[in-house]
């Protein structure tokens, strides 16, 4: 049995693989993924490492691939100021009946635009070979356009509770 030193020194070497600059870490996370595992869907690109005036990364793990194939409805909802340079950060959810819903892709784009949510979600759809058929979302004008440009035959529902919040900013 390992004593709590160990374990604290093992934690501590798997930190110093990453680097202080956040999105050299997410460049070397990207390529530890790659090798553990394969099949996962990921990508990083950025185009200065200090000041990016363009991101892009996602992630989603093979491990959930069955489950995605059979999903019917999608929820994807993004953080405001979660990250630096007021980055978002995007989740789609799974939702189950009787169940609560769980992340099964990550990704998050900058600048925030239709073009790199589409481009993310492209990517997702196509590496798990699935055809959305129904989106949740909130009142975001640049999801809104990355899914329907992305997926014209997709039905797209708003979250209620987004829309009450931008008709009471008006």
């Amino acid at each position: 049995m390992k004593t709590i030193q160990e374990k604290g020194n093992k934690k501590i070497k798997g930190i110093q693989k990453y680097d202080d600059n956040q999105f050299k870490s997410t460049q070397l996370f990207k390529g530890i993924k790659e090798q553990e595992s394969p099949k996962d869907l990921i990508y990083f690109d950025v185009d200065n490492y200090n000041k990016p005036k363009k991101l892009i990364f996602y992630y989603a793990s093979f491990k959930f691939l069955d489950i995605i194939k059979i999903v019917k409805e999608h929820f994807i909802d993004a953080t405001h100021s979660l990250l630096e340079f007021k980055m978002l950060f995007f989740m789609i959810s799974a939702k189950f009946p009787n169940t609560h819903a769980f992340p099964i892709f990550q990704f998050v784009v900058y600048p925030n635009t239709s073009e790199n949510i589409a481009f993310c979600l492209k990517a997702f759809f196509n590496w798990a070979k699935v055809k959305p058929k129904y989106f949740m979302s909130d009142c975001a004008q640049e999801i809104e356009n990355a899914i329907i440009n992305s997926f014209p035959e997709v039905i797209l529902h708003w979250c209620a509770v987004h829309v009450m919040r931008a008709f009471r900013k008006i």
